[in-house]
C-alpha cells in the first residue's frame, strides 16, 4: 500500500504602502516538471504507488497556496510561462494526486487543497494594491490514482478526485491583471483497468468575488469545478461542484489576447 502524501503550506506576500514582491522569470528544468509541476508556486499532495499484488495506492491531500496582496502592496509576476512549460502558464498548485495501484487493487483517492489569490488594499488609496501576471493555472485539482493491472490480475479500479477551494477575491480599491483561462477546483477520477472500474470525479468550489475594485482581464477568465469520471470497465460518475461569482461596484475590463480569443467561461459541469 502506497503512503498517503499531504501538501502544506505556500505563500506569497507583499504588505503595506511602497512594498513591491516582483518574480520576472518563470523557469522550467526537469526537476521541476518531475516534482512540482512546474508550479512558481505549489502545495501539492501525493499518494504513494502500491508495489505489491493487489496493492492500494496512497491517498493525496493538497495543501494551501496563496498569492497576497494587501494595505498598498503589490505583487509583479511573469509575463508569461518559460518556453519548457508544457502547459504554457504560470502555475500555482495546492493538487491532491492519489497514487497508483499495483497488479489490481484499487489508485489512491486525491483531493485537492486551497489555492488563493487575494488582492485587498485593507483603507490604501484606490490602485495603490495589485496583483499583476500573466497567462496563469491556480489550481486546486483532486486527481484519483490509476488502477494498474499485472501479470496476476487484469481488473482494478481507479480512485476519486474530488476538487478543493479556489478562492480570487480583490476587494476594497485593488487591482487585479491577469489571464485566468483555467477552472480552479476540478476533481477527475482515475482510471480503472480491465473490467474494473473508473474513479468518480467531483467538482470542489471555485469562487470570484470583486468588491469596489478593478479587474482587466486579457484573454478568458474562466471560474468552475468541474467533474470528470474515470475511463473503465464501469466508468465513474462525474458530479460538478460549485461555483460562485460576484462581481459588485468594479469594474471588469476584458483584452483579447493574441489568439484573439476574449470571454467569461462559467459553470461546474459533470
Amino acid at each position: 500500500t502506497g503512503g498517503n502524501g499531504t501538501g502544506g503550506a505556500a505563500v506569497l506576500q507583499s504588505d503595506g504602502p511602497g512594498s513591491t514582491l516582483t518574480i520576472s522569470q518563470d523557469v522550467a528544468n526537469a526537476s521541476q516538471l518531475a516534482n512540482n509541476q512546474n508550479a512558481v508556486l505549489n502545495a501539492l499532495g501525493v499518494g504513494g504507488a502500491a508495489t505489491a499484488v493487489n496493492g492500494f495506492g496512497g491517498d493525496g491531500q493538497g495543501g494551501t497556496v496563496s498569492v497576497q496582496a494587501t494595505l498598498g502592496g503589490n505583487i509583479v509576476l511573469p509575463a508569461a510561462a518559460d518556453a519548457g512549460n508544457p502547459v504554457g502558464a504560470i502555475r500555482f498548485l495546492s493538487w491532491g494526486v492519489g497514487g497508483d495501484s499495483f497488479d489490481g487493487g484499487t489508485g489512491g483517492d486525491g483531493t485537492g487543497g486551497i489555492a488563493v489569490v487575494a488582492v485587498d488594499s485593507q483603507g490604501a488609496a484606490a490602485g495603490e494594491t495589485s496583483i499583476t501576471m500573466g497567462r496563469a493555472e491556480i489550481s486546486a485539482l483532486g486527481l484519483g490514482g490509476a488502477g494498474l493491472a499485472g501479470a496476476t490480475n487484469n481488473d482494478a479500479d481507479g480512485g476519486v478526485g474530488t476538487g478543493g477551494q479556489r478562492s480570487i477575491g480583490v476587494l476594497d480599491g485593488g487591482v487585479l491583471n491577469a489571464s485566468l483561462p483555467f477552472s480552479g477546483a476540478e476533481g477527475i477520477g482515475g482510471a480503472g483497468a480491465g473490467a474494473g472500474s473508473g474513479g468518480d470525479g467531483v467538482g470542489g468550489q471555485d469562487t470570484l468575488i470583486a468588491l469596489n475594485s478593478t479587474l482587466n482581464i486579457t484573454g478568458e477568465l474562466k471560474v468552475g469545478a468541474d467533474a470528470i469520471g474515470g475511463d473503465g470497465g464501469t466508468g465513474g460518475l462525474g458530479s460538478g461542484g460549485t461555483t460562485l461569482f460576484n462581481v459588485n461596484t468594479s469594474a471588469l475590463n476584458f483584452t483579447t489576447d493574441p489568439n484573439g480569443v476574449t470571454g467569461l467561461v462559467l459553470g461546474s459541469n459533470g
